[in-house]
C-alpha cells in the first residue's frame, strides 16, 4: 500500500515521507524485538496446563479468586510468565504474573518435597470399603488415586479362587461412597507401654543392687524382675489410654455430586504420572 502511494504521489517531500515510513516498517523488528515465550511443564506428570485439582494438591497459586487453570512460559530465557485463567463475578478472565526464573526452581523444589512424601504412601495403603452406584461394594486397601480413578487391592474373600489378590481401578464417577476404616492403636500402644515400663523398671532394679540386710532380702535380679513387671503394668495402662486417644474412627466420604478426591491425600498415593507398567496390573471396574 505504501509502495503504491509512493508511485502515485507527486512531489519530493511526499516521496521522502513515504520512503521513511517504508524504512521504518522493515526496521521496526530491530528496534522493537518481539518477546519469545516458550511453554513449559511445571513438573513431570502435570502437563503444560495446571488445573484446579493439582493447584490445590500442591498448594500453588493460592489467592482469593476462583482459579480455573494456569499455563507457564519462559520469556526470552529470562523470566517466568504465568498465565492464569479465573472466574470473577461469573466471567472468565485472564491475568499474567511475571517472576524471575529463580522462582521456578523454588516451586519445583517444593513440589519435589511433596512428591517425595507422596511416593511413600504407596507402602501404607489404607483399608477401605468402596460402595458403587450399582449397589455393589468392594472391600480392600486403597493404593492410589488420581483425578478420575481409585486404585485398590481387594481382600482375599472377594477374589477369584485362582488369584491371591485382585487389583482394581474404579472410576470415581461410579462411586457412591467410601468408608475409610479407622485405625486402632490400642494394642500397639499397650505393648510399647509395657516394654518401656519393663525396661525402666529393670534398670531401676539393677541399679539398686542386692539387699544386704533386712528380714526379706532380694537379689539384684529379683528386684529388676519385680520392678520391671510392676512398672511395665503401669506402662500398659498408660499405653491403653494413649491408644484410645490416638485411634481413629471410621470416616465416610459421600459422593453427593463430585467426590472430593483430595480427601485421600493423607491416605494414599496421588498417581499423577501415567505409567503403563503400573496400569497393566489394575483391572478396570465399570
Amino acid at each position: 500500500m505504501l509502495l503504491f502511494l509512493y508511485i502515485n504521489l507527486k512531489g519530493g517531500v511526499m516521496k521522502k515521507i513515504v520512503l521513511t515510513l517504508i524504512s521504518l516498517l522493515f526496521l521496526a523488528p530491530q528496534f522493537f524485538p518481539q518477546e519469545k515465550d516458550s511453554l513449559i511443564q511445571l513438573y513431570p506428570g502435570l502437563g503444560d496446563t495446571l488445573d484446579r485439582f493439582d493447584r490445590d494438591y500442591f498448594g500453588l497459586f493460592q489467592w482469593d479468586k476462583d482459579f480455573e487453570s494456569a499455563r507457564l512460559f519462559i520469556r526470552n530465557d529470562k523470566q517466568l510468565i504465568s498465565k492464569v485463567t479465573y472466574f470473577e463475578n461469573g466471567f472468565r478472565k485472564d491475568t499474567l504474573f511475571t517472576q524471575s526464573l529463580t522462582s521456578l526452581a523454588k516451586v519445583r523444589s517444593d513440589i519435589q518435597l511433596i512428591d517425595d512424601e507422596n511416593e511413600k504412601r504407596i507402602n501404607s495403603a489404607h483399608e477401605v470399603i468402596i460402595f458403587l452406584k450399582n449397589g455393589n461394594h468392594l472391600k480392600g486397601t486403597l493404593d492410589m488415586f488420581n483425578k478420575k480413578y481409585l486404585y485398590a487391592t481387594t481382600v482375599p474373600d472377594l477374589q477369584p479362587t485362582n488369584s491371591s489378590q485382585l487389583k482394581i481401578k474404579v472410576p470415581a464417577s461410579e462411586v457412591d461412597s467410601i468408608i475409610l476404616i479407622g485405625e486402632s492403636k490400642v494394642l500397639s500402644s499397650m505393648g510399647w507401654g509395657f516394654l518401656s515400663g519393663a525396661v525402666i523398671g529393670g534398670l531401676i532394679g539393677f541399679a539398686s543392687g542386692d539387699d544386704e540386710s533386712g528380714f526379706i532380702k532380694f537379689s539384684q535380679e529379683e528386684k529388676a524382675l519385680g520392678a520391671g513387671v510392676a512398672i511395665g503394668l503401669v506402662g500398659v495402662l498408660i499405653g491403653l489410654i494413649a491408644g484410645i486417644i490416638s485411634s481413629t474412627d471410621d470416616e465416610t466420604i459421600k459422593n453427593d455430586y463430585q467426590i472430593d478426591l483430595l480427601k485421600f491425600k493423607e491416605y494414599a498415593k496421588y498417581y499423577f504420572k501415567y505409567d503403563e507398567s503400573v496400569e497393566k496390573y489394575y483391572i478396570l471396574i465399570e
